[in-house]
């Protein structure tokens, strides 16, 4: 596994909302995903920015490479998601995690520490459980 590299050193200004709009332009851009996908992951991301205004991602999306930064992550996912049905917590958690896998790889963006806490404590498991 690589060093990783915390997101401040290369982006400092980057805030949450910043990156979840370079996120859905350079996909509808390149026509890469159906109209419906770009709206789905849309919804997901605003979201979560909506409920991350109040946290230092508001900011920086460094803030998310933090313990603290997981935990706001998790409280948002669960604040705008965690009344909806598992299948629909599921797609909300498959778009979160594309948009991180593409901060990780675009310019050679390492995945947040915090990030990676997050999703392990949500593992897509968890919520298919839920389905049975």
């Amino acid at each position: 596994m690589g060093k990783v590299i915390p997101l401040a050193a290369r982006t400092p200004s980057l805030t949450f909302d910043h990156a979840s709009d370079a996120y859905l332009t350079a996909h509808q851009a390149a026509g890469a995903w159906s109209n419906g996908t770009a709206v789905k992951y849309r919804q997901t991301l605003t979201a979560l920015g909506k409920h991350l205004k109040t946290t230092p991602a508001a900011t920086t999306l460094s803030a998310l490479d933090t313990k603290a930064g997981s935990t706001h992550l998790a409280a948002a996912y669960a604040t705008a998601f965690g009344g909806l049905a598992p299948a629909t917590r599921l797609r909300h958690l498959s778009s979160l995690r594309a948009a991180i896998t593409w901060w990780r790889t675009n310019e050679g963006r390492p995945r947040p520490y915090g990030i990676a806490i997050f999703l392990a404590q949500c593992p897509p498991s968890q919520v298919l459980s839920d389905l049975r």
